[in-house]
């Protein structure tokens, strides 16, 4: 199990360098991931959490690399698209050992 900080807003791009602006109003969340948690219990929570539409908002999970990581990487790297279990999945074991910051829009 993974604790994983959740905020809400959306991603703009600065020149190469992307940075999520977070909508204030709706705040932060705590989620608890277990092992072998799924795209779509994911998806629930951010929905639920969020009081989002689940019929008519499309909802967006990503999130950016650790610095650590990125320092390997060029400057113009995009944010991770968590789309399906095997994304959440890795999300999990990146949460393992690094601090990670879901982001939803």
């Amino acid at each position: 199990m993974v604790q994983l900080p959740v905020v809400y807003g959306e991603w703009v791009q600065k020149v190469s360098l992307w940075e999520f602006v977070v909508d204030n109003q709706k705040k932060g969340r705590m989620f608890l991931l277990h092992d072998g948690c799924t795209h779509g219990e994911l998806l629930e929570m951010a929905q639920e959490d969020y009081h989002l539409d689940k019929k008519n908002e499309m909802v967006e999970l990503t999130y950016s690399l650790p610095d650590v990581i990125l320092e390997q990487m060029g400057p113009d790297t995009p944010l991770i698209h968590v789309t399906n279990d095997r994304q959440v999945w890795n999300l999990i074991e990146l949460c393992k050992t690094h601090i990670v910051r879901l982001c939803v829009s």
